[in-house]
Parts: C-alpha cells; structure tokens; sequence
C-alpha cells in the first residue's frame, strides 16, 4: 500500500536514482546537524558519514517494510490492519516509558522521554497524511506504521544513548530519509502500459 499503488514495476535506474537521493539526503541533514552545532563539535566529514550510513539504514528499513507488508497481506490483510494499529501504539508506548526506565531508571523526569516520543509520532502523521493525499485514504495507516515504528526500529542505536543530542540528530536524518522514500516510492514505481 506505501508503494506499489498501481500494480507497476521500479527499473534498475529508478532504484539507484532513488537510493543516491536518499543518501544525499542523509549527507546534507547530517551536515546541517552537524553545522548547527546543536548536536556538539563534530567534524563536517564526520557529519556527512554519519548522515550517509543512517541513509543507507533507511533504505535497508524500507526494503524490509515491503517486504513484510508483502507477506503479512497475504496471510490475512484484516489481521495485518489490526497488527500495525497495535504495534504503533507499543512503540509509542515503548519510546516514552521503557526508553525512561532503560535509559535512567526511573530517575528524574519523564517528559523528556515523552517529547522524544511524540515528535516523530508527529511528524509521521503528517507524513501520513500527504501520502494518504496523494494515494488514497487507504495508504495512511501503512504510511504512519512504516514512518514511525520502523523508523523507531532504525534509531534504537541512538535511542539507547542518554545523549540527546546523538538521539535527536539520528531521529531527524532517519524521519527526512524515511520521509522522502515513502513520499517518492509511488513515482519510482513505473506503472506497466495497457496494450
């Protein structure tokens, strides 16, 4: 449902058009993060790698996604429905609590750890939402489940830090990468011609 909406095909090239995309795109918000200084001194070089190998974790996530959304559809669509609507929740849940306890023990406030839950959660609905526009109201339940549980998935790295600013400069490369795959899978899609 996140890509292949018209039954189509990607060609070789549309693939590597879309992975080099992605990677730049990890390099440059690798960078901007980096140059903000926001997240400590860290060097430029340092930065875009650190941008380019998160990217590429993107593209892996979103390969695995098709591939589970394939099998799972498959087996029964109803269940899967109700399966993405139960696990979103979980890792929200999981994001704001378990992440609170692991990472301090309980100790101090847990609003922090609620914001670095919400954030992405919010930024997936959106996301969401201009798939579904774009798609069809069927699409936003897919898109919200690829964009914030494996998104969640690709920063436990970083979630496993108690430093924010690592945390939150992995959260926003992986959520841009994730973003641009599932806003652009549609068009890399070629849809075969009708003779």
């Amino acid at each position: 449902m996140i890509g292949f909406e018209g039954g189509g095909a990607m060609t070789l090239a549309r693939l590597i058009r879309m992975v080099g995309v992605t990677v730049a795109i990890g390099v440059l918000l690798g960078l901007a993060t980096t140059l903000t200084g926001l997240f400590g001194q860290v060097s430029l070089f340092k930065g875009a790698s650190v941008g380019g190998f998160i990217s590429a974790t993107s593209c892996m996530g979103l390969w695995a996604y098709l591939t589970l959304n394939f099998v799972m559809r498959s087996i029964s669509f109803r269940i899967w429905v109700a399966m993405q609507v139960l696990i979103t929740g979980v890792v929200l849940w999981d994001l704001s609590y378990f992440r609170y306890m692991f990472v301090v023990q309980g100790q101090g406030s847990i609003w922090p750890y609620v914001g670095y839950a919400l954030w992405p959660f919010a930024i997936a609905i959106i996301g969401s939402w201009l798939k579904a526009r774009r798609v069809g109201l069927k699409a936003f339940l897919p898109a919200l489940f690829y964009l914030y549980a494996f998104t969640a998935i690709e920063w436990i790295p970083g979630l496993h830090t108690s430093d924010a600013k690592i945390t939150t400069q992995m959260g926003i490369i992986l959520l841009g990468c994730n973003l641009y795959l599932l806003l652009t899978l549609g068009k890399a899609i070629k849809t075969p011609s009708v003779q």
